[in-house]
């Protein structure tokens, strides 16, 4: 199974987004990525906001670790709730790996934007309590 460490980082009820156009397709997602081998699912969160945001976070407590399905493959995801450890704006650290046909953009939307937006994992929203 494949595994995945994602972060939700809030702040003044906004969500940090990774905004993907990826073969033709626009979506939102996480910060996060792949579980490596000999690493938590804490360690691998710290290195890909790392990796991808260029920020230090501070990891809170997990959200959920939820089965879906990945392609054609089961795959999980572990959630955590961080809070950034810098006033920093994060930004995308790995331009190297954008291509023409795979874009990548840290933004914040609004939780209550979620609903109306296409979001990978589909139950992301599910993890939000919108008050």
């Amino acid at each position: 199974m494949r595994q995945r460490a994602s972060v939700m980082i809030l702040r003044d009820q906004q969500l940090l987004l990774i905004k993907r156009q990826k073969h033709g397709e626009t979506y939102y997602t996480l910060p996060g990525g792949g579980i490596e081998a000999g690493e938590t699912p804490e360690q691998a969160a710290h290195r890909e906001i790392k990796e991808e945001l260029g920020v230090e976070i501070q990891l809170g407590a997990l959200a959920g670790n939820k089965p879906h399905q990945y392609k054609d493959h089961p795959a999980g995801n572990w959630i955590f709730w961080a809070g950034l450890a810098s006033h920093a704006t994060p930004s995308w650290q790995e331009h190297h790996k954008q291509q023409p046909d795979n874009q990548y953009e840290a933004v914040w939307r609004h939780i209550n934007q979620l609903g109306q937006l296409p979001v990978k994992p589909d139950f992301l929203a599910e993890l939000l309590v919108v008050e």
